[in-house]
């Protein structure tokens, strides 16, 4: 990644916009951008939320879900835009990115549009929902995990209950922890057995949350 760190921005941007969700070199992009944490990297990727491009938005977000890297840069900025974006956004890929990001950033004001998320009939944009809630210590979050954790789609109920797993010691909610305790013991058995991230890989491997990590999740 030392070469990309000598891009310029607008470079960068270039080769994030470029690779698909399975380039390596896209993300490496991704990360020097995080890295760099400028507010020419800010203004770069909340343009990119107005993008005509779905694709285009969706990087805007994978930039602003960990600008600044460790040392989060402009997250009153970054949260504000995703949120404006989550609300009028209908692609279900972006709406994956934004509650990724979100997830990143903890950003509590995003919590009632992230759990009328949880409804989306899209799979890919309830998987978001869940990132994003994973991180919300919340009435309103718990529920919508509890909620998702029994949803149709494997990846959406495995990260939901791994969710509520995290938020165990932090809520006293008894529902949360019987319905995470009953997800995690039927659920294990498929982890031991392969990677339990599912199918919508790319983008999580990447910028693997805040949840994942509280879980001691590898990569």
């Amino acid at each position: 990644m030392g070469q990309l760190e000598a891009q310029s921005t607008e470079a960068l941007i270039q080769i994030a916009l470029e690779g698909d969700e399975d380039d390596a070199r896209a993300w490496d992009a991704i990360r020097a951008l995080h890295l760099r944490g400028t507010r020419e990297v800010l203004d770069a990727a909340i343009q990119l939320l107005g993008a005509p491009s779905a694709k285009a938005r969706g990087r805007g977000a994978d930039i602003l879900g960990q600008l600044g890297g460790g040392e989060p840069a402009f997250p009153a900025e970054c949260g504000e835009a995703l949120v404006n974006l989550l609300h009028r956004e209908q692609a279900p890929a972006v709406l994956l990115s934004v509650g990724v990001a979100l997830g990143h950033l903890q950003a509590p004001r995003a919590l009632s549009a992230l759990v009328k998320l949880a409804s989306h009939p899209s799979a890919e944009a309830r998987y978001g929902a869940a990132h994003g809630l994973a991180v919300l210590n919340a009435p309103e979050a718990v529920e919508a995990l509890i909620r998702l954790s029994a949803d149709e789609d494997r990846d959406v109920r495995d990260w939901a209950t791994f969710g509520l797993g995290s938020m165990m010691e932090d809520v006293d909610t008894p529902r949360c922890g019987m319905r995470s305790r009953r997800g995690l013991a039927k659920r294990t058995p498929r982890f031991s057995e392969r990677p339990w991230w599912g199918s919508r890989t790319a983008r999580t491997r990447a910028l693997s949350s805040p949840c994942a990590r509280r879980f001691g999740a590898r990569w």
